[in-house]
């Protein structure tokens, strides 16, 4: 009686067993996994785009091989799963994630405070610039065109404008790009003054 009950308990057992394996061993880490995420929306949140766009491309990286490990894992047999990459991978993401988003506030700080001194450099650049094209010469013997330079004069206030509302709005970069552009029109009209300057002179 004793022997014929053996081999059922130990095939109970065994079923037992393998029930343990796949309920507690064959699951993705969901909650990892939901961390991992909701880091990489703080750091999309954080601007890290504009901010800090390769960090941020290898934390997109890491999710893409998560997506494939997960899907991987997901078509083998349950007792042969393995999820311990995958939880590895998770706790990259967040970890890396974490750093991206501080790396774009970071960032984004010190844009901000050199824009800051880029507008008040480009205004009195702005202001300088006109006062030269004011004092230019003109008549005979000028081979300046002053209109088209006034009108260079004036694209780069407006772009200044535009500017100055970006960085209001808190668009530090693009704030930036525009008073660049501003930058480089103001500095090629000066260049043009002082060369056709330069040219009367040498008459």
């Amino acid at each position: 009686m004793s022997s014929s009950i053996l081999p059922w308990a130990r095939a109970v057992a065994a079923f037992a067993f393998m029930g343990i394996v796949v309920s507690g061993c064959a699951k993705a880490p969901a909650a990892e996994i939901e961390a991992a995420d909701a880091a990489l929306s703080a750091a999309v949140a954080a601007e890290a785009e504009a901010y800090a766009p390769a960090a941020l491309g290898s934390v997109r990286d890491l999710r893409a091989q998560l997506d494939a490990e997960l899907t991987l894992q997901g078509e083998k047999f349950a007792l042969t799963r393995s999820y311990d990459h995958a939880l590895e991978l998770a706790n990259q993401i967040k970890t890396a994630a974490d750093q991206t988003a501080g790396e774009a506030a970071s960032t984004k700080e010190a844009v901000r405070q050199e824009t800051a001194v880029l507008i008040d450099e480009v205004k009195l650049a702005l202001q300088d610039v006109q006062t030269m094209l004011t004092r230019a010469p003109r008549g005979k013997g000028s081979a300046m065109d002053l209109a088209a330079l006034q009108t260079d004069l004036d694209t780069a206030s407006a772009t200044i404008v535009e500017g100055e509302t970006a960085f209001a709005e808190g668009k530090f970069m693009e704030a930036k790009s525009k008073l660049e552009a501003a930058q480089a029109g103001i500095g090629g009209v000066k260049t043009a003054i002082e060369t056709a300057i330069q040219a009367r002179t040498i008459r």
